[in-house]
């Protein structure tokens, strides 16, 4: 569902023509199946605001409760969230090709790729989805690989401040292996080391990011 943002801002531009009403209808049934499905999404990746934001949508465009807005406003509407779905698409779009651009340069780490998405093994076939780095206001998920079993993971980080990091208060232990990756006061370190493959130890890894915060 790579493309469905823009899809869907076709089809709610298109909805400011004058068309059968069963069209309207249709689209606002597709609309809140694609808006659920984006919150649910953001919700695993830790990206409350595009969640709630998306949850917030679909109780807007769902058509078993008419809200009787009129057709100016529903106009308006459609174009402000198409202009909306237009611009995240192409801000993660981007992001993904600069991403792609990074892993043709070298080998991957977690300097160079952001957001979560799957990184695959170009050589066993080896796919396992990752966090590289998701944040909220006040915490965010920071992606790790194990160098000694290769397990990818996720450390959790709290913050008394907006957008900052909190303080390490313990050390990072693989959740598979048990080897202790960081220690405590090591948040920031190593995060330039290419990552390999769990499977076969390849390092010749491609990412896809599917959503960036």
């Amino acid at each position: 569902m790579k493309w469905n943002k823009i899809i869907l801002a076709i089809a709610l531009i298109t909805c400011l023509m004058h068309m059968p009403y069963g069209y309207y209808i249709l689209i606002r049934y597709i609309s809140t199946v694609i808006f659920g499905f984006m919150a649910y999404k953001y919700y695993k990746n830790k990206k409350n605001e595009l969640c709630i934001t998306f949850i917030i949508l679909a109780l807007l465009f769902q058509p078993f409760v008419k809200i009787p807005l009129g057709r100016k406003i529903w106009n308006i509407i459609d174009v402000a969230v198409a202009t909306f779905l237009t611009i995240l698409f192409l801000i993660e779009y981007f992001k993904n090709k600069k991403n792609e651009y990074s892993q043709k340069k070298g080998n991957l780490t977690f300097c160079n790729i952001h957001g979560a998405g799957s990184i695959t093994c170009t050589d066993c076939g080896m796919q396992t989805e990752v966090t590289v780095f998701m944040h909220g206001p006040y915490s965010c998920e920071i992606g790790r690989q194990c160098q000694s079993c290769g397990t990818f993971f996720t450390e959790h980080n709290e913050s008394k401040i907006y957008h900052t990091f909190g303080p390490q208060t313990k050390n990072t232990v693989c959740p598979q292996c048990g080897t202790i990756n960081f220690r405590n006061g090591e948040l920031y370190k190593r995060q330039d080391t290419p990552l390999f493959c769990p499977k076969c130890k390849s390092r010749n890894l491609q990412y896809q990011m599917e959503f960036i915060s």
